[in-house]
């Protein structure tokens, strides 16, 4: 799969311990998109989830850039942002 965001010298996946401890394990590229957490659509768009049917610490998709920025103007164009119990949808 081509994507952008698959592409890793631009992107990695997070999948230490939640700094934040909450109740989520955080998937490597690999397992995100074995579990259907990480794909690409029939219309080009990037997806992450969260496991919706796990109960207890759920996997999750947290990726981040490989450069690190100090400023800058950054954008984020959305389709879909998830609600329900236990969702944390973040961009810092």
């Amino acid at each position: 799969m081509s994507n952008s965001f698959q592409d890793t010298s631009i992107w990695s996946y997070f999948s230490d311990s939640d700094p934040t401890h909450g109740s989520v394990i955080y998937q490597n590229a690999a397992d995100a998109i074995g579990k259907n957490l990480s794909y690409v659509n029939s219309g080009g768009q990037f997806v992450m989830a969260a496991d919706s049917v796990t109960q207890g610490d759920r996997p999750s998709v947290r990726i981040q850039t490989i450069k690190r920025y100090n400023s800058g103007l950054f954008i984020v164009d959305l389709a879909h942002v998830p609600v329900g119990y236990g969702v944390w949808p973040a961009f810092w």
